[in-house]
Order: structure tokens, then sequence, then C-alpha cells
């Protein structure tokens, strides 16, 4: 899947919520540390490996378990700042001669639209519903083990997409069905894995 259209995607969703950016709540139009809203999560779904070792014909395919925790801060009503952590998982490599394992850490950007802000949405059952898109930078350690027992780990920088759905429940509990998608981080040796996570979360804002 090319990422070309989840980018263009996600920056016109970054524009939309940048251009509506309001307060937090009802007269508060400041754009201030001090007045943000914390918020913490966690969520689970599957997560796909597709990478290559380079210079090798091994390769992994294949959907395992992942799991994710967060924690942010809503800077307005429609921007936040994100920390994430994720297990990705293990997956095996082809002809089952290894397994590969990895994790990653997370800082984005999240901007967020109102669907109820626009007129074909504006349903009573959508008022809690929003959009989101987010883009920021990530880092990430990836581990090779051998059936025969050896192991190989390397670790870089990459880059973090995603998009989602958010449903605001009352007294800061919070849904997200979410899609996000961690980049390869170009290895040497071992799988050049990249990760595709689709998940569910739930959260609670402060």
């Amino acid at each position: 899947m090319t990422k070309w259209p989840l980018l263009a995607g996600i920056i016109m969703v970054l524009l939309l919520s940048t251009a509506h950016a309001g307060p937090k709540s009802a007269g508060d139009h400041r754009f201030d540390w001090l007045t943000a809203e914390p918020y913490v999560g966690a969520g689970f779904g599957p997560v796909h490996h597709t990478g290559y070792v380079p210079g090798a014909p091994l390769s992994t395919k294949r959907w395992v378990a992942g799991q994710k925790v967060f924690a942010g801060a809503s800077v307005t009503s429609v921007l936040a700042i994100e920390f994430a952590y994720y297990r990705l998982g293990r997956s095996p490599l082809a002809f089952g001669v290894a397994t590969e394992h990895a994790h990653a850490a997370a800082a984005a950007l999240i901007a967020r639209h109102p669907l109820n802000e626009n007129p074909w949405f504006r349903r009573p059952w959508l008022d809690s519903l929003s959009v989101f898109a987010k883009a920021g930078g990530a880092y990430k350690w990836i581990r090779q083990t051998s059936t025969a027992g050896g192991s190989v780990a390397e670790d870089g920088p990459t880059y973090l997409l995603g998009f989602g759905l958010q449903h605001d429940f009352p007294d800061g509990l919070f849904m997200r069905a979410e899609y996000e998608y961690v980049g390869q981080i170009g290895t040497r040796r071992i799988v050049d894995a990249q990760h595709t996570l689709v998940s569910v979360s739930i959260g609670f804002a402060f």
C-alpha cells in the first residue's frame, strides 16, 4: 500500500483542524501550556509486519497481536501533543529460520476535526465524534532471533503517520479506532520491517 494517499489525507485533516483551532472550552481562546488538558490511554489490535533482510532471501509478511499505551495533552480544542509506546509483537521470517520482534516509542502532533462542524454530518448522534490525524517521529527497536538461538538487534529513528475516529463520552472518557504506520529504520543485518497497527483504544482526559 502506498503511503502517499495516507499522507495527503493526514495533511488535509491537519490543515482543516488548524483552520478551526478553537478553545478547549467556551471563552478560552488561548494557546497556553498552563491550561493544557492531559490524558492517558491504552489500546490493542493487529499489527502487520512487512520487511526484508537486506541482501538475503528472508522476509516477513504477517499479522500479529500488538499493544500500545499513550499519554498526551490537548493544547487547544483540536490540537494535541501525544507520546506513545508500542509493542509491535513477534513475527516469524520466511522458512521459519528466525523471528522478528519489534517495539517503538513515538511523539506526534494530533489534529482533530469534529464531524458536527461539517453540514453533512450535523446529526445529534455525531456530536461527540471527531476524525483525527497524527504525524510525528518515532524510534524503533528490532531484534531478530534465530531458531538456532542467536540474536541480532538494530534500532534507529523513523516516522509515524496515522488517522482515526474518536468518540468522547461524559466525564473525560473517550474511545478511538485508529490506523497507524511506523516506517522502516534502514537496517543492515536484520529484517527491515515496517509496521501497520489497526487498534481500538480507550482513554481518559483529566
